[in-house]
């Protein structure tokens, strides 16, 4: 369900013709990836160009990208400027991808930020679910407000419509 940004997807593929994910109050978003290597240009253009149009942006695992992982400020800064969910993977929290993955997770989860966790599953053995094991960690870690206000992000989303 990630859209992979690039300068023109929505010149190409205009939100109306694009499949968001609903909530289950019908408010519609759209997963973004972006580049690991920096934080595009044009990124925060994109996300004023779907709050214009009532769209949402869940910013999937910004912890794996580099400008974020030398400073998890960014991540603050884009987000308090705009209608934005953050999204980190369970993978990430568990030291799947690396240390430096790892401390960004845990730095951006004990400053607020998070808004979600996923499971990010690409394969049964090589990249498998982990949500139960990432959660039951966030428990332990995290004041219980914010685990709850993950918890409810992720219920309002759960068995979303396409």
């Amino acid at each position: 369900q990630e859209l992979t940004l690039s300068v023109d997807l929505f010149e190409k593929y205009p939100a109306s013709v694009l499949i968001p994910i609903k909530d289950n109050q019908k408010n519609c978003y759209f997963l973004i990836e972006i580049t690991t290597l920096a934080i595009p240009y044009y990124f925060e253009d994109t996300l004023n160009y779907l709050q214009q149009h009532e769209l949402n942006c869940i910013w999937a695992h910004p912890e794996r990208n580099l400008a974020v992982q030398s400073n998890w400020k960014i991540v603050k800064k884009i987000k308090e400027r705009s209608n934005l969910m953050i999204q980190v993977t369970a993978g990430s929290l568990l030291g799947d991808f690396g240390k430096k993955v790892e401390k960004v997770s845990w730095k951006l989860l004990k400053k607020g930020l998070v808004d979600l966790v996923a499971s990010d599953a690409h394969h049964v053995s090589s990249r498998p679910f982990q949500l139960d094991e990432a959660m039951a960690l966030i428990s332990s870690r995290v004041k219980n407000e914010a685990y709850q206000r993950i918890v409810n992000n992720m219920n309002v989303l759960k068995g979303a419509s396409y």
